[in-house]
């Protein structure tokens, strides 16, 4: 849990500070950390925005404590099932101009083949569920502001990005990726399974 608080830490350090005044792009943009992701419903809008908030309050006062970054919070609201979709995201930017979203990150301690398809198939699915929805939209900050969700195109595509505080070993990520071949094999295919038990490999 440690690893995985400071590893989000470090990626909002690493946007803001590529976003900043020396950063590489001439954006403004605002960076929020762990939005939620919630169906539109009316019985919980309000108890997810009042309790968000308050959570984030409580943070920030640990944090000024600390003296570490803390970026605002936010929720995405969604008409999206709740199964085809995530619950969170690490850090999303939003372009302040033009009031979109425009890039959703993923924060890893560390980069493997494991964690990237964790990535892909988790949180990479659910950014192109939510550009198809139309209904799709951000609330973030205290005074309760909004913005729009990125499309596939245009100047206000969104981006996927996934960052890693340090990169496995390729000796462990081969054995990750034969690991994750047999995870793969044996929950599809009936043959490998039973052959699997009269061997006892894969």
């Amino acid at each position: 849990k440690k690893s995985g608080r400071e590893c989000e830490q470090a990626c909002i350090s690493f946007l803001e500070k590529n976003y900043g005044q020396n950063g590489n792009s001439s954006r403004s943009v605002v960076v929020l950390q762990n939005v939620y992701v919630n169906h539109k419903s009316s019985n919980t809008r309000f108890k997810y925005n009042v309790n968000r908030r308050k959570e984030h309050r409580n943070n920030s006062n640990s944090s000024n404590k600390n003296k570490s970054t803390l970026a605002s919070t936010g929720i995405i609201w969604t008409s999206i099932d709740r199964e085809n979709t995530c619950s969170e995201f690490d850090n999303v930017i939003v372009d302040e101009e033009s009031q979109h979203v425009v890039e959703i990150w993923e924060a890893k301690s560390s980069i493997s083949p494991s964690t990237l398809w964790d990535a892909v198939s988790k949180k990479l699915s659910a950014v192109r569920e939510l550009v198809h929805d139309d209904d799709a939209f951000l609330m973030y900050g205290d005074e309760d502001q909004s913005a729009s969700i990125g499309g596939t195109d245009g100047p206000n595509k969104i981006s996927f990005g996934v960052y890693g505080g340090k990169l496995l070993a390729p000796s462990n990520a081969v054995g990750q990726l034969k690991a994750m071949a047999a995870s793969k094999t044996l929950t599809s295919d009936i043959g490998a399974i039973l052959n699997a038990v009269e061997c006892g490999f894969v």
